[in-house]
């Protein structure tokens, strides 16, 4: 039964990982919602898109 634990393990951590990485996504567009309230400029919009899309592929890579 060793290799169905350390899979369940696994599956576990990957869940949790994912839980995280929609927290982030929550966070990042809570963040882009404050920004626009703000009456922010366009190009501070898409600054924060931009770095929240790289962080999204550090994530994943």
């Amino acid at each position: 039964m060793p290799e169905m634990t350390s899979y369940t393990t696994l599956v576990v951590k990957i869940q949790l990982k994912l839980l995280h990485i929609m927290d982030m996504e929550a966070e990042a567009q809570k963040l882009a919602a404050q920004i626009s309230n703000e009456n922010a400029s366009p190009s501070a919009n898409d600054f924060f898109s931009r770095v929240f899309e790289s962080a999204w592929k550090l994530v994943y890579l």
